[in-house]
């Protein structure tokens, strides 16, 4: 074969494996991430979590962020714009929960410091505007987002990251429930590039009616701030410095006076939404 056209063939190859060892995250606040994989134990983690959060190969600007698998101490690095995460060796899949939610690590904190949220709550659409439903473990979230009805549908049932735009608009996009991917889980795939408008925000509480009753701004943030803090310690997402939670603090009490907040009282049975549409002034 002639040399020229080895190396170009070689340089095919080259360009065909960078492509399989990123994937493109863009958020509704504008900035997309490039999420690479340096070596073969991390491009295969990268490529596996490309399909779960569902990415597509995109061109434009991007910020890069590169996982690389630990062998040494000293591979530990952070140089410029390109936020290295290093990946533990492990033979093992149930590492692949904390895996996953520690390469995301970096895009929640660059969200956080532009003032958004990641929140322990499931999202749900309707017919474009999204609401959050939140609380912790137990309360209902998965049960709640399955009794959905159209025009409502269920886009995450565990979390959800909320991002800020330039205009000072929240959008929420879909989170994966990394739990699923424990040891024997489920797995599953979530649309994370997807971001609707969040119109309100629903606590769910049980009861014995369905109705959801507005929250002032100063409740709305302390409840804000609770399930923050469910999504960084039960999924180890976020740093917990005294900067960090002040940050975490101020962002939550931002978005408590721009996106109105409800607890939505659940029976067992009954048409919740209806309530839901109600208080976002959704009822057409």
């Amino acid at each position: 074969m002639e040399v020229p056209r080895l190396v170009a063939i070689l340089e095919l190859l080259q360009l065909c494996a960078a492509w399989v060892s990123s994937a493109y995250l863009t958020l509704g606040d504008g900035y997309t991430w490039q999420i690479e994989g340096e070596d073969e134990s991390a491009a295969e983690i990268v490529s596996m979590l490309s399909k779960i959060l569902m990415l597509k190969p995109r061109e434009g600007p991007c910020r890069r962020l590169s996982v690389k698998t630990l062998r040494v101490r000293d591979d530990c690095k952070d140089s410029g714009d390109h936020k290295v995460f290093i990946l533990p060796c492990s033979g093992d899949d149930s590492f692949l929960a904390v895996a996953f939610a520690l390469i995301m690590r970096p895009v929640c904190l660059d969200v956080q410091s532009r003032m958004g949220l990641l929140v322990h709550g499931a999202l749900a659409e309707r017919n474009g505007p999204g609401a959050i439903l939140a609380g912790p473990s137990g309360v209902g979230k998965t049960t709640t987002s399955n009794r959905l009805q159209p025009p409502w549908r269920s886009l995450s049932d565990d979390l959800t990251l909320i991002v800020c735009d330039q205009q000072g608009r929240y959008w929420a996009h879909p989170w994966p429930t990394w739990s699923r991917f424990e040891e024997g889980g489920p797995g599953g795939s979530w649309d994370v590039c997807h971001a609707v408008p969040l119109k309100g925000i629903f606590f769910l509480a049980k009861s014995q009616e369905n109705r959801a009753v507005g929250l002032g701004a100063g409740r709305a943030a302390c409840m804000h701030i609770e399930v923050v803090e469910q999504a960084s310690y039960r999924f180890h997402c976020l740093d917990d410095d005294a900067a960090n939670q002040l940050q975490k603090f101020g962002n939550a009490c931002t978005l408590a006076k721009v996106v109105p907040a409800f607890i939505l009282h659940l029976s067992l049975n009954g048409p919740f939404w209806k309530e839901m549409d109600l208080a976002l002034g959704l009822d057409d």
